[in-house]
């Protein structure tokens, strides 16, 4: 079952007037099992699955005046559990969670609220009055009411009059994956209007006929993150390991899947601690390590912290592009100022992130999303973290090139500290496989192999695709990168086992640092559509991204990754004298030196005569071979 909240929410504490509150951003996952009591379902969500976004000013008003910048209130659920009743639509839940607020230069303590939301409450509370809406299409309004006790901190609790009461009202919609097979409860569920089933706004996924884009219906499978059990049943390659090794094998096996850096594996990185309940709110994966080089004696070190940042869709991909794209920018930049906050120098998001990745759909109006690189709402929204922050960020986006007749690109933009645009890079490498066939939108990219000199270092990106190509990665290298970010969008039946080889190959390769970033979670399109995999009839998705997102370091050694199915920050330490000293440059002892034994010359010869016409490969054969063949060759003559 998943829940998504919705605009129209409400909240008042003690005296306080009534906050309108939209929670449009806000998502859970859990399960729904058969209750002792005929004809209810027993709905348990899981916590680290479940995210009700934070009261600020972009999502709390008193009336038409909204909260303070500033002024934040992060709401960490800890039990959200209770029952439905398949025949009538009554809902209730039991709502236990934590309040944390960031107030400027105050640091409260957190609030903890416990209350039972219910179909059939009502407040009336002031002028206003609020009613319980039990499952209809979809959508259920809760009701509830709880008692905030007193913290024990006189000026919070003389702030608040606490103990205190406090309202609730909470707009949400219901999906249930297996509704086709509970007829009353797919009636609950039916979308409201004169398109029915299958209308615009999705809210359910099941094995009965759905519309595709040009009318037809055909049997869709389910969605696979009902069916995607991770890694054995592990969010993690990582936490696989940990759970089924003893320490000390379990080093030894760490020593040869990561590597080792100065010897040792590579070390976590204490990060500030009131990044720590980062871990709670939101469900946020949050690791951070340390990638150390040699001391010398003619050079300080140059440690550059790096940022990644992985994340889901957050709402239907049948609401309005509007509310899609600004339910992502609220839940990224949570993410931005949390990298923020743990003094990252240079940040880089997933490709496309301000979007679904629905290019496999092959439906034009995606391009909608498409935005000018400079002047866009992506690069304004980031610009202005940069500038706070001190941070060179790597935004990854769909552009609309305005001054070429509106062309659309893969595009990462490259902005600066202060917030300008350094530049940007279009995608090399489109691929052309199902579900990938991005073509459809965009071409290849014509600008080459840019490295962009920041005030941290020369950094790179090579999007998503151009991973599976080595000399895309040898181009960064050779135009002087010390760290190529890989913003990817991947599926894990097309490429997972790929995916801890390539990043990590390049880095040894080109002797620079890679960061490789995937989305997370399974997007669910309102048509379905066909992939051209055989045997694969249509469907309304690609499949589970799996996150997984890490960084490799030039002498072999990479972190370990984030998780496969949460949204999370990855913060790593790189200290880029590490580049030099694995090619063995000036004034440094050599170890490997790929680069002073590469033998460029040579390879360009290769290409140079491989792209002209009439090229023949270098091939020798075995005489003895060709002999074989000629004399079966003579055999079958005689047979016949």
């Amino acid at each position: 079952v998943r829940l998504d909240t919705r605009k129209d929410c409400w909240l008042a504490v003690s005296y306080m007037p009534w906050f309108q509150y939209d929670a449009s951003a806000g998502q859970g996952r859990g399960i729904a099992t058969p209750s002792e009591t005929p004809g209810r379902l027993r709905l348990k969500f899981s916590p680290s699955d479940l995210h009700i976004p934070s009261l600020s000013w972009r999502t709390t008003s008193v009336g038409i005046v909204p909260l303070p910048p500033g002024i934040a209130i992060h709401i960490h659920p800890q039990v959200l559990e209770g029952w439905m009743d398949e025949k009538t639509g009554e809902v209730q839940l039991q709502y236990d969670s934590r309040f944390s607020a960031a107030i400027p230069c105050y640091s409260p303590p957190s609030i903890h609220v416990a209350c039972t939301l219910s179909t059939e409450g009502r407040i009336e509370r002031g002028s206003r009055e609020f009613k319980g809406l039990r499952l209809q299409h979809g959508h259920v309004v809760l009701v509830g009411k709880a008692t905030i006790p007193a913290t024990g901190h006189w000026l919070t609790d003389t702030l608040l009059q606490l103990p205190a009461q406090c309202c609730c009202v909470l707009s949400a919609t219901l999906r249930f994956e297996e509704a086709g097979q509970h007829g009353q409860l797919q009636e609950l569920l039916v979308p409201e209007g004169p398109e029915g089933k299958g209308g615009p706004d999705l809210l359910f996924s099941m094995s009965a006929p759905v519309p595709t884009s040009n009318g037809a219906s055909h049997p869709v499978e389910h969605a696979p993150e009902a069916l995607d059990e991770g890694i054995a049943g592990y969010t993690s390659v990582e936490a696989l390991l940990e759970d089924n090794l003893p320490q000390d094998k379990l080093e030894a096996v760490r020593r040869l899947l990561y590597g080792v850096n100065q010897g040792q594996l590579v070390s976590a990185l204490a990060l500030p601690p009131h990044l720590q309940e980062a871990v709670e709110y939101g469900g946020f994966d949050v690791q951070s390590y340390a990638f150390t080089a040699r001391r010398e004696q003619l050079r300080e070190p140059r440690v550059v912290r790096l940022g990644l940042i992985q994340h889901g869709i957050q709402v239907s991909t049948s609401k309005p592009y509007a509310v899609q794209r600004e339910a992502i920018f609220t839940r990224v930049e949570e993410l931005v100022r949390m990298a923020g906050q743990a003094g990252v120098n240079v940040l880089c998001l997933q490709e496309a992130w301000p979007m679904p990745f629905a290019f496999c759909t092959r439906e034009r109006e995606w391009c909608e999303f498409a935005e000018d690189a400079v002047t866009g709402p992506s690069t304004a929204l980031l610009s202005s973290l940069a500038v706070q922050y001190r941070m060179v960020i790597i935004s990854p986006i769909l552009e609309r090139d305005s001054a070429h007749a509106d062309v659309i690109w893969n595009t990462a933009v490259v902005i600066g500290h202060n917030g300008n645009v350094i530049g940007k890079h279009r995608k090399n490498h489109i691929p052309r496989i199902p579900p990938f066939d991005e073509s459809h939108y965009y071409m290849e990219g014509d600008t080459g192999h840019p490295v962009f000199q920041t005030v941290y270092g020369r950094v790179a990106v090579n999007i998503c695709y151009g991973r599976h190509h080595p000399l895309n990665w040898l181009a960064f290298g050779l135009n002087g990168a010390e760290v190529v970010f890989n913003p990817s969008a991947t599926i894990g039946a097309l490429s997972e086992p790929m995916w801890g080889v390539e990043a990590r190959n390049a880095a040894i390769a080109n002797s620079y640092f890679v960061a490789a970033i995937n989305r997370v979670g399974t997007e669910l399109y309102p048509h379905a559509f066909t992939t051209g995999v055989q045997g694969q009839g249509p469907r309304q998705d690609m499949g589970p991204f799996y996150g997984s997102s890490y960084v490799a370091a030039p002498d072999a050694s990479r972190t370990p990754g984030l998780s496969r199915d949460r949204e999370g920050l990855l913060v790593v330490d790189a200290d880029l004298n590490l580049c030099q000293q694995a090619r063995g440059g000036l004034g440094v002892r050599d170890r490997w030196g790929f680069q002073m034994t590469a033998r460029y010359p040579l390879y360009a010869q290769l290409l140079g005569d491989f792209i002209k016409p009439g090229y023949k490969p270098q091939v020798v054969v075995d005489p003895t071979l060709d002999s074989s063949a000629s004399r079966k060759a003579a055999d079958c003559e005689k047979g016949r």
